[in-house]
């Protein structure tokens, strides 16, 4: 994969938060206290001067889902007669949604409602936490990936061959690893219908390929640092393939095209056992 895909799910958009342990972004003074929304263990801080963020761990990534998705509904102009006109409006402090790997930014209208937007978003938010956390429990079921490792002989084998050696395992060991894990969807990008998956065995975890492959068949099953992912269509690619599956992660036919969504668990199971 390139190595300059953005982790943002808003297209164009250079967001600021960290990914996946590369904190970067420049804090406000005076924010180290942020207060907590109640019920989680979600933050709600400054960011620059130009945004709020709310922060999530990797625990709360369907909840992360949900209120992305009640920010961008509350974006969207609604006409109500029921409307109180005077009654602060998430619109009336936010002009944008930026969800990304472990957060939420929401940019401001006015610096100078920075303040009021916070004590605003608290509020907001305590309800809608408490709706999504009833909704998520118990855990949600996971959508089951299978697959087939490479053949051995097939130049694609090697990247497996070569995790097996350097953690001292078999190919089989490695594999049973990756399966063993309980992914979630941390956001769609990349391509279409590729799917950044958290929850990779951190013993399987190496950076990308110094040199991308120019082309992988679509449904490559790959990983590469903290994630792993299914490649949805032919291309070039830069994380190290492990097998691949027939199940179709995008099609246009399909409504949503999509087979996966941020906040959705996903698990593999292998079709081939290797011995």
């Amino acid at each position: 994969m390139s190595g300059t895909a953005d982790k943002s799910r808003v297209s164009g958009t250079a967001d600021k938060s960290r990914v996946s342990g590369t904190a970067d972004t420049p804090r406000v003074s005076g924010t180290a206290d942020t207060p907590r929304v109640s019920g989680t263990s979600s933050r709600i801080e400054l960011l620059g001067d130009q945004a709020l963020r709310i922060r999530f761990p990797d625990s709360e990534l369907d909840l992360l889902s949900a209120v992305s998705d009640a920010c961008a509904d509350a974006l969207i102009p609604h006409t109500s007669p029921r409307v109180e006109v005077n009654k602060p409006a998430f619109k009336d402090y936010f002009n944008a949604c930026i969800p990304a790997f472990d957060s939420i930014s929401l940019r401001l209208h006015d610096w100078a409602s920075a303040q009021a937007a916070q004590g605003f978003l608290e509020r907001w938010l305590q309800p809608l936490f408490a709706q999504a956390n009833s909704r998520l429990q118990p855990q949600s079921s996971a959508i089951e990936i299978v697959f087939n490792a490479f053949p051995v002989d097939s130049e694609l084998s090697a990247d497996l061959r070569m995790l097996a050696e350097e953690l001292a395992m078999s190919s089989a060991q490695v594999l049973q690893r990756f399966c063993a894990g309980d992914y979630r969807v941390a956001l769609i990008g990349f391509r279409p219908g590729f799917a950044y998956l958290s929850g990779l065995d951190p013993c399987l975890s190496r950076p990308r390929r110094a040199s991308p492959r120019a082309r992988l068949p679509a449904g490559t099953v790959a990983c590469a640092e903290q994630m792993a992912g299914i490649y949805p269509c032919v291309g070039a690619g830069g994380w190290h393939v492990l097998g691949t599956t027939e199940t179709q992660m995008f099609d246009t036919n399909r409504e949503p095209p999509s087979l996966l969504r941020v906040g959705q668990r996903v698990r593999f199971r292998l079709q081939n056992p290797l011995h």
